[in-house]
């Protein structure tokens, strides 16, 4: 047997009725939840979606900071590197500069004694010829030992034979004269 609502009293009845406007209220909270609670999720879906973005968009910035510090840091060596090199040059330019002033130096050095031999030979030269010029006609004597030539000369007696052999020829034996003493 089935028991049908027109049946009970009207207390139960009444019981029921408030059991289902309760109900009625209850489903009527329960959407109103339910839409709050799905525009909650769809909002948080929102921002987590934003989130990814951000936190793609931080990966790539960083990604680009960690290119241009690799870039920077190689440059940085670059530089370094440069720099080293550029001491390095310097350093080899002081010596050089350093070589070339004992060259100059050197070279100087061989000027003098140049000018010192090329006027040793004019004086040896005008020596020669004054005592060719001196001695022409006389007979030829022995030199003392601290004297000039040191070794005998030998003159020609006519002037028209003083010549650059006789001279060269004097020159040279005063030279290996001054060389002995």
């Amino acid at each position: 047997m089935s028991a049908r609502i027109a049946d009970l009293c009207a207390e139960d009845k009444a019981k029921i009725r408030t059991m289902m406007v309760e109900l009625a209220k209850a489903d009527e909270k329960h959407r109103t939840e339910r839409s709050r609670f799905q525009q909650q999720l769809s909002t948080l879906q929102q921002q987590n979606a934003q989130l990814h973005q951000a936190l793609d968009s931080v990966k790539s910035k960083f990604a680009q900071s960690l290119t241009l510090l690799r870039q920077y840091q190689d440059k940085l060596d670059d530089a370094q590197q440069h720099r080293s090199r550029a001491e390095r040059l310097e350093e080899d330019v002081r010596k050089l500069r350093e070589q070339l002033e004992e060259q100059r130096k050197l070279d100087r050095l061989s000027e003098l004694v140049a000018t010192i031999d090329d006027r040793s030979r004019q004086v040896a030269r005008q020596e020669a010829q004054h005592v060719i010029a001196s001695n022409h006609a006389t007979p030829v004597r022995p030199q003392r030992k601290n004297a000039t030539l040191g070794r005998r000369l030998v003159l020609s007696e006519s002037e028209d034979e003083e010549d650059e052999d006789e001279t060269d020829r004097i020159i040279s034996m005063i030279n290996n004269n001054n060389n002995n003493n």
